[in-house]
């Protein structure tokens, strides 16, 4: 039972983004480089010289988001 309950926190807490408890983290995206072929997905370079992580597509917006919890 905690691991269908494990699972369901991971996938729920990335689906709304929620802070601290996301699976969708700066190690993940770097990681997809070299596994994957997720361009959209992938850290990009911001003009200061710092990464900035995409918005991914299965996130959800704020407006869906409080439809889903009110």
């Amino acid at each position: 039972m905690h691991i269908e309950k494990n699972f369901l926190n991971n996938i729920f807490n990335t689906m709304m983004n929620v802070s601290g408890k996301t699976k969708d983290n700066d190690k993940a995206r770097m990681n997809l480089a070299l596994y994957c072929r997720r361009k959209d997905l992938e850290l990009k370079s911001g003009a200061n010289g710092k990464l900035l992580k995409p918005k991914a597509n299965y996130t959800l917006t704020p407006d869906q988001t409080k439809f889903v919890i009110g």
